[in-house]
């Protein structure tokens, strides 16, 4: 879900630039997020909902009345999913961010450094190299479900965000073109889907339903990796 390419990939400016940092300066990287999370709203704390939220505010042509609409099927959908209103879930997500940067974050300082790679000993092992990665993967499942019907088959579920600042337009198709169905091969399914209205973080909301899928996958035992 909302899959991560590596810039060199997607030649995203900021990650770019972001992964060019002096490595110590990266210790600080949880700061930055604590003081984003505690001094402005939620939907401005997230990796990509500020760009998201700015880049909306020069592209809305929306009317009064279209917007009152859409506002109440949000909430509709929020209730139907979380149980609260969207005034509730707001003020959970607040308290949320606030209570987590009460305690130590500084471990997302080496997850930055992993995800940007920037630094020795962060190398992604197995999926180093996506394209080697899916071959192996074809391999070996191939082999696994020779001769049982494709009973056996593993089955990869790729949910895109439909507007990922975080690996863009560049970084999707580049996705996209490795796990084709003809490069997964006989002993793979797999799905490759995008979810409108969504960026990076939000693709994740229980209300788009494809997490409660996704634990049900795991919960009842099927070969499905998302």
């Amino acid at each position: 879900m909302s899959p991560w390419v590596h810039q060199s990939h997607t030649s995203v400016s900021f990650l770019v630039a972001a992964a060019n940092l002096p490595n110590p300066l990266m210790n600080y990287w949880n700061d930055i997020n604590g003081l984003v999370w505690n001094s402005a709203s939620p939907s401005f704390a997230s990796s990509s909902g500020a760009l998201s939220a700015l880049s909306g505010w020069f592209s809305s042509t929306s009317t009064k009345a279209e917007k009152g609409q859409k506002e109440s099927e949000r909430e509709e959908e929020i209730r139907g999913a979380y149980g609260m209103s969207g005034a509730v879930k707001s003020e959970v997500e607040r308290l949320t961010g606030k209570y987590v940067f009460e305690e130590s974050t500084r471990g997302v300082n080496d997850e930055a450094r992993l995800c940007l790679k920037s630094t020795v000993g962060t190398d992604w092992l197995a999926c180093e190299d996506y394209v080697e990665y899916v071959e192996e993967l074809k391999e070996f499942w191939e082999k696994k479900v020779a001769g049982k019907g494709g009973e056996a088959k593993l089955r990869v579920k790729i949910v895109l965000a439909e507007d990922d600042l975080m690996v863009g337009e560049k970084g999707k198709k580049y996705f996209q073109d490795v796990w084709t169905q003809e490069k997964c091969g006989q002993g793979i399914d797999v799905q490759c889907l995008q979810l409108e209205k969504t960026d990076h973080d939000s693709v994740t909301s229980a209300d788009k339903g494809y997490l409660k899928e996704m634990f049900a996958a795991a919960t009842e035992g099927h070969r499905t990796m998302y």
